[in-house]
């Protein structure tokens, strides 16, 4: 992707009077191609990594038009980097980013991983989650707003309230993906919107009661992402989703005992994405061994067991 400086003016203030403004901003990690993504959609935001941090240091702003729509764009930094106090400055920036009075699309950006998603990616996706939830961002099955305490629902009324469920979805893209059995996990995934594996990493103390309503993959290294192409595609991909209204106050806050629990909860689902990977090996493999049979008929050896796919016995 093109590295481009940025020439848009960077601003802490909030929106003026008159119409509301929709805001788009990709949330994710330091060097997971925030910026750069955005520059696709005419951002011209200063992109890139060092080995110390991201380039993003500030919010920035770039009003543009997608389709027929005005809509602002926002660069903001990395969440998580080495320096705790870098760390601290972002989530401080994010919260003010999504303190400006706009109708937001929210998407995060994850960068591709053997275990799924990196214990970084999942931090940033549960804190961004529950700073959400603790502004009220919440809704029952009827549309209307329950009660919350604490981590817990409060249903100490007499009066019975339906279960919370967020009040604003999410998209995700999935960027960087290296080889083709990693794509097709990932594309397993994508199928239910990552619902199974946040059910999986789901607990009091990490909660991912998260709603998502569509995915993007992209390949590393693929020519595509520069095409004119790839530009309609990131368009209607972030423009099929419905903006909110969001007003945060809370502080999003990491430390290492929170990261240490997120690696204890994502480590009970990493053979989801072996699994996944596994799966997608054997259906290559046995795709082959019924052709070759198809072909020479039974003048080939006995197919054994596939290793780590239980219940699979080799075939006749």
């Amino acid at each position: 992707m093109s590295h481009s400086r940025s020439s848009s003016r960077s601003t802490l203030h909030p929106r003026g009077g008159g119409q509301r403004k929709t805001a788009l901003m990709f949330i994710g990690n330091t060097g997971v191609g925030k910026s750069a993504l955005l520059n696709q959609l005419g951002g011209n935001f200063k992109s890139g990594f060092n080995e110390r941090h991201g380039v993003t240091t500030s919010i920035t702003e770039k009003t543009v038009v997608l389709g027929s729509e005005k809509v602002v764009l926002m660069d903001v930094p990395g969440l998580i980097e080495p320096s705790k106090e870098a760390t601290d400055r972002n989530a401080g920036l994010l919260v003010k980013a999504l303190s400006r009075g706009y109708d937001y699309r929210l998407t995060f950006v994850v960068q591709a991983s053997n275990r799924t998603m990196t214990t970084d990616d999942l931090a940033l996706i549960c804190e961004v989650n529950k700073c959400l939830v603790d502004a009220g961002m919440l809704q029952d099955q009827d549309g209307g707003r329950g009660q919350v305490q604490g981590e817990h629902y409060d249903f100490s009324d007499e009066k019975y309230e339906p279960p919370l469920h967020p009040k604003i979805s999410f998209r995700i893209i999935v960027n960087g993906i290296s080889g083709q059995k990693l794509y097709e996990a990932y594309e397993w995934y994508a199928a239910d919107k990552f619902q199974a594996f946040f059910a999986d990493n789901n607990t009091i103390a990490t909660p991912f009661d998260i709603q998502v309503d569509e995915v993007l993959l992209l390949r590393a290294d693929d020519d595509a992402v520069e095409s004119r192409g790839f530009k309609e595609e990131l368009t209607n991909f972030v423009l099929r989703q419905k903006p909110v209204p969001v007003s945060v106050a809370a502080a999003i806050k990491f430390d290492d005992d929170f990261k240490t629990k997120i690696r204890v909860a994502a480590a009970r689902s990493q053979g989801w994405m072996e699994g996944a990977l596994v799966g997608a090996a054997g259906t290559v493999v046995l795709a082959t061994y019924f052709y070759a049979r198809y072909k020479l008929g039974n003048n080939i050896p006995q197919l054994p067991s596939i290793p780590g796919m239980p219940g699979m016995p080799g075939l006749p």
